[in-house]
């Protein structure tokens, strides 16, 4: 195991660390606060192994953590690249650190994520929709709508591990802008012309 101190988040005395990984509470010897810790299988690893190769040219894979080491594996919880010091063992997977921290907690949540809804995607074929649809049914000014929430609730949503597409969901916010003004300019003239 390698030397690593933890300290009381109370007095900052150096806390004795469980000789197994996996999460437990610590009591501190001085002031007898517990403090709940997460050791990672990592710290039980001989330091001897390999740290993370150096990216030799363009064309290999980057870790998502370290962009000059090389990729080596792939984390079976969210599909991100991830070098060799990032990859952690969890039972014979290969994982990120918040993979880690999902699995730990356990239940619906720790299963990880292996799937990603493109919200930009979805966005931009609601408001395509929206377009398509208005010659025959008038639906724009009740589809943009929607476009507008898919674009505020999941605009800060984790999105995939490739790099994500952010002007597809502000052309579709403006799409779906342009839509709503003119489908509320066409409600207010035919009013106008029935008075």
């Amino acid at each position: 195991m390698r030397k690593t101190i933890v300290r009381c988040g109370s007095c900052e005395s150096a806390l004795a660390l469980p000789p197994v990984p996996g999460a437990g509470t610590l009591g501190c010897p001085v002031c007898r606060t517990a403090s709940r810790v997460w050791v990672y299988p990592a710290l039980f690893r001989e330091t001897a192994g390999d740290r993370g190769q150096r990216l030799l040219d363009e064309s290999q894979a980057s870790c998502m953590n370290h962009p000059d080491k090389q990729a080596t594996v792939v984390c079976d919880g969210c599909g991100k690249f991830l070098c060799g010091l990032c990859d952690v063992d969890w039972n014979g997977e290969h994982l990120c650190a918040p993979c880690v921290q999902r699995r730990a907690k356990g239940g619906a949540a720790g299963r990880g994520r292996n799937a990603y809804i493109h919200y930009d995607s979805l966005a931009l074929g609601v408001v395509l929709l929206s377009i398509i649809t208005m010659p025959f049914f008038g639906l724009g000014g009740f589809i943009a709508p929607v476009t507008f929430y898919v674009a505020w609730r999941y605009w800060r949503e984790p999105w995939r591990p490739v790099p994500h597409r952010r002007w597809a969901m502000v052309l579709a916010v403006l799409l779906a802008g342009l839509i709503f003004v003119t489908w509320a300019a066409f409600i207010v003239y035919a009013v106008a012309e029935l008075l």
